[in-house]
């Protein structure tokens, strides 16, 4: 029976149409071969179940082998697929964002990149790394190796990476002279991720804010009461859904103060007056409102398409929600978001991003518009005042320049000396954040302003890698979420290459999807 099924399977003639784009052993898998392995990996089924004979009968016999075979076959198709998105980074600069974490007892490391392709910005899984331990060291070690390939291979750089406020992340990308004899500089900027910034604050107010760490344990008891009720109750309450479950990550309490906005009088049905009375609803709908600009925040700079120009746009429209809102706990999240935003991301960094866009330019433009020296008659006159006023502006940007400069090695006096140029003389053709001054309108600007000097084309690049720097490291984070589907109650036997090979997977199924 096995020779007869081997024979079969070895002279089936295939229609070279039907043929993957993924080979095994050198040979073309079948369309519906790549199919079911998809399918298979996004779904978390185990692969013992899906060489059950109940589903092997209702496909051809080319398609499913045994469950080595198909794990052989999958391991391969991974190894393709991250070699076709190494293939994206040729002739790009790029920005890496990565995310640690520990699943199943297992370390790994989510690695995805932020390039421009046709002027749009895109994200892309690059790979999944997994660690039998996962310092600092082993991380910087990875990425190295990450560079190397994408240099020499694909012609591409890597100037930045974002990463969370974990001391491992930090410690690859410091240029400290106290590190050991053999350390050598990435030349990678590091951006924190502004997301995790935030949660950071959420974290100081727990700390600091009595009544606040109260209405959280306070608020916990309404999604458990109504997790207790039937379903039938729920529809007779005409409550859509269970509650969430309640955390302190993210936007786990607003989200759970939505709900229980959402469901006020069935919360008000399902408790007595002075039960009432203790929850102190009032206080808790006054909490959602202190909380949704955070909620806000974090919802726009997670996207995957969203860069530092995006955190610094949202950090402005944050602060000025807050102060909106006015109440004590509003103001003491402002003061904890400035002190968090100075010591665990660089808000001067987003501010130059965003400065360097249409946008941008033209905000400064309208705020602190160039007076030529040779019109100021009297210092003290209102031409004295506005240049001066510029100036300051535009000299607060000079440090953040030459940081960056120094870590990805570039002329920074030459960059600053450009820069101050356009800030003062370059009117950007529009308002959009979204576009900036791209080669051609640099090299009609240089030949008008900068006496034709083609330093324009650095400059160009330097633009480049600040709006490919991206908000937040959510995207791979995300990988994270996958190996909770993969790695299931249904499969749980599965070694770390084979868990490995279906998030891989499962992320090509999404990209397949979209195109």
């Amino acid at each position: 029976s096995s020779n007869c099924i081997k024979h079969i399977r070895k002279k089936h003639v295939i229609d070279p149409s039907q043929f993957s784009i993924f080979t095994y052993s050198g040979d073309y898998i079948t369309k519906e071969t790549e199919r079911i392995l998809i399918w298979k990996a996004v779904h978390g089924i185990s692969m013992y179940a899906l060489c059950d004979p109940l589903i092997t009968e209702l496909f051809k016999e080319t398609v499913i082998f045994s469950d080595k075979t198909n794990q052989k076959i999958m391991n391969q198709m991974s190894s393709q697929i991250i070699e076709m998105n190494y293939q994206k980074t040729a002739n790009q600069e790029i920005s890496l964002i990565l995310d640690g974490g520990t699943i199943a007892h297992i370390k790994w490391l989510a690695i995805g990149f932020l390039y421009r392709n046709l002027n749009k910005l895109k994200f892309n899984v690059l790979d999944v790394k997994v660690f039998d331990k996962c310092t600092s060291a082993d991380i910087k070690d990875t990425i190295r190796i990450i560079q190397d390939k994408i240099i020499t291979k694909y012609n591409g750089k890597i100037v930045a990476a974002c990463t969370d406020n974990a001391a491992n992340f930090k410690k690859v990308f410091l240029e400290n002279e106290n590190e050991d004899d053999d350390f050598i500089p990435l030349g990678i900027l590091r951006v924190s991720c502004s997301c995790h910034t935030v949660q950071l604050v959420l974290k100081d107010l727990y700390k600091e804010d009595k009544f606040y760490r109260d209405l959280v344990e306070i608020m916990k008891i309404i999604p458990a009461k109504i997790s207790l009720l039937k379903k039938k109750d729920l529809e007779k309450l005409q409550i859509g859904f269970y509650p969430p479950l309640q955390s302190q990550r993210w936007n786990s309490i607003y989200i759970t103060l939505r709900y229980i906005t959402m469901n006020i009088g069935a919360i008000s049905y399902l408790f007595t007056q002075e039960q009432i009375q203790y929850l102190q609803l009032i206080d808790l709908l006054q909490l959602q409102k202190e909380l949704q600009p955070i909620y806000d925040f974090t919802t726009i700079c997670e996207s995957d398409d969203a860069t530092q120009s995006t955190v610094f746009i949202q950090y402005r429209a944050l602060e000025a929600h807050l102060q909106m809102i006015g109440t004590p706990r509003a103001e003491k999240i402002l003061e904890l978001l400035n002190e968090r935003f100075t010591k665990t991301a660089d808000i001067d960094i987003s501010k130059l991003c965003y400065f360097i866009t249409n946008g941008g330019l033209a905000e400064k433009h309208n705020f602190y518009p160039h007076v030529e020296k040779n019109d100021i008659l009297d210092p003290n006159d209102a031409n004295a005042i506005m240049y001066d006023k510029e100036l300051s502006f535009i000299n607060s940007f000079k440090s953040t320049i030459e940081k960056i400069c120094h870590i990805i090695s570039y002329d920074s006096e030459a960059i600053w000396s450009f820069f101050k140029l356009m800030m003062m003389y370059y009117h950007p053709p529009d308002c959009d954040i979204l576009k900036y001054p791209g080669e051609d309108e640099l090299l009609y600007f240089s030949n008008n302003y900068a006496g034709g000097n083609r330093f324009y084309i650095i400059f160009s690049k330097f633009i480049n890698i600040l709006q490919i720097l991206p908000s937040s490291e959510s995207g791979a984070e995300r990988g994270f979420a996958r190996m909770r589907v993969s790695h299931s109650e249904k499969q749980t036997r599965q070694s770390a290459k084979s868990l490995r090979s279906n998030i891989i997977v499962n992320f090509y199924a999404d990209e397949i999807q979209d195109s």
